[in-house]
């Protein structure tokens, strides 16, 4: 999501602090290792769900000042850190 907000010139997320801190906390509060207790597992996965759902909703928003919405156009982004030179497959549609 900061790769696509950097280049869109998007403004940045007031909230994205607030996120980063979330996930930060379910991923070394002894969830990865195991040994969290089980109410503790179910608040990081609610977490980690609104995480999700929040970043897929700002990606979109994110990615589409970058490409034209013309029907028929496909863009591919590649979000690595490492240029890449892959074929690409798409089936034609209507």
């Amino acid at each position: 999501t900061v790769y696509f907000n950097v280049v869109s010139g998007a403004k940045k997320d007031p909230e994205a602090d607030k996120k980063l801190k979330m996930l930060l906390k379910n991923q070394f509060h002894d969830i990865l290792p195991g040994s969290s207790i089980n109410e503790v597992n179910t608040l990081a996965i609610s977490e980690f769900n609104d995480l999700i759902a929040k970043y897929k909703d700002l990606t979109s928003k994110y990615s589409k000042k970058l490409v034209n919405n013309a029907e028929k156009e496909i863009t591919v982004f590649n979000t690595l850190s490492f240029e890449r030179n892959d074929n690409t497959k798409t089936r034609t549609c209507c």
